[in-house]
């Protein structure tokens, strides 16, 4: 269950924060980098030890999809999202996706960019597609700091899930 913690900038100050991850309570205290000008954020212990110090980059918001079909022969999913960004023919993408109908599609896709900016990843018939949802990067903040759980900062709220 994703759980939201809004976060009201401050360089004056450093907010505090009790976020949940790796089943976990954790200190998050967001300061300001005069040198950087930017946030960073300090994660702790309860105890007050100190986890790890990271930058705070905001994930940016998901990519409509304008098709997304099967491919029998590959047993493949080709999609082709909206507006895409350029990414170079080969390229494996994690893609994030969101909103679609059969929910079986849903989930976090290593994906192999196409040439013509088409996303493709094996998956089993999911039937017919009846919702196009979106596709999203996101950026965890807490990657390879803990196993289970994801810190992702947008519209100005942090999501920690689970």
């Amino acid at each position: 269950m994703t759980t939201y913690v809004p976060f009201r900038p401050s360089n004056t100050r450093a907010p505090r924060l009790t976020v949940t991850l790796d089943y976990q309570d954790t200190t998050m205290v967001i300061t300001w980098n005069v040198a950087s000008q930017r946030y960073f954020i300090n994660l702790y212990t309860l105890d007050g030890i100190w986890i790890c110090t990271v930058p705070l980059v905001e994930t940016s918001q998901g990519q409509s999809m304008v098709s997304m079909v099967y491919d029998p022969s590959q047993g493949v999913l080709i999609g082709k999202m909206q507006s895409p960004m350029y990414r170079s023919p080969g390229q494996v993408v994690n893609y994030t996706l969101e909103g679609f109908s059969p929910a079986s599609i849903n989930g976090l896709h290593e994906c192999l960019t196409l040439f013509d900016q088409r996303f493709t990843f094996p998956s089993p018939d999911p039937g017919v597609i009846t919702v196009l949802g979106h596709a999203s990067r996101y950026n965890n903040l807490v990657e390879g700091y803990f196993q289970y759980s994801t810190l992702i900062f947008r519209d100005g709220q942090f999501e920690t899930n689970p």
